[in-house]
């Protein structure tokens, strides 16, 4: 279980280094980093096969304690949310590509950095939350995501009446509320990763 947990967590400083890459993409308006955040994906990848497959083997096995099973089992959901947050930040940086000429999302829309800094601490404090093993700091990021949700809300209002009335261009737009959406996810699997933490955990604390 020490080596699963290990994986876990060297996964999650991948996933965040990535996240981190992406973000740096987002607000400079540079797509430099996106060899390198494409090799992070990779890695992530990779660990999350790692992960996948210690799951499978460990689960076979019939003598395992109750406790050992549901650490198995939140791990397999919580490298699988890793996984997902990796795809949503490398998609993240690839909507500058995909938008040749657009600029970022964070020059065009108020809300970006915001709801990039905010899905930054959520993925942070989950990772931190995980190794301490805490669940009162993992249940704490459900108040953290209603605001980068209400935030991506008012993305999506502002873009919508931005392109209406001419004063955002479509290109441009569309670009910013695919990052807005790609944030909102990134928050929603990391959510996801608080969740496996607290209920995994919960029993020691009121045990």
């Amino acid at each position: 279980m020490i080596h699963l947990e290990r994986l876990l967590v060297a996964m999650g400083n991948m996933v965040e280094s990535l996240f981190a890459d992406s973000v740096v993409t987002l607000i400079e308006g540079s797509p430099a980093l996106m060899p390198e955040m494409r090799q992070e994906d990779c890695k992530a990848h990779e660990q999350w096969l790692a992960i996948d497959k210690l799951c499978v083997e460990l689960l076979a096995d019939t003598s395992l304690e109750p406790e050992q099973v549901r650490f198995v089992w939140a791990a397999e959901k919580i490298a699988t949310a890793l996984k997902r947050t990796a795809d949503e930040s490398l998609r993240i940086g690839q909507t500058l590509r995909s938008s040749p000429g657009s600029p970022p999302a964070a020059g065009s829309l108020s809300t970006t950095p915001r709801m990039a800094t905010l899905a930054q601490s959520m993925l942070s404090d989950a990772l931190e939350a995980l190794v301490n093993r805490d669940p009162v700091e993992a249940v704490a990021l459900h108040l953290v995501f209603r605001e980068l949700a209400s935030l991506k809300s008012a993305a999506g209002r502002e873009l919508t009446e931005g392109m209406a009335n001419g004063h955002v261009r479509v290109p441009a737009g569309v670009a910013c509320l695919a990052v807005a959406e790609g944030l909102e996810r990134v928050g929603q699997e990391v959510l996801e990763v608080s969740n496996q933490v607290h209920r995994l955990y919960r029993r020691n604390q009121t045990g």
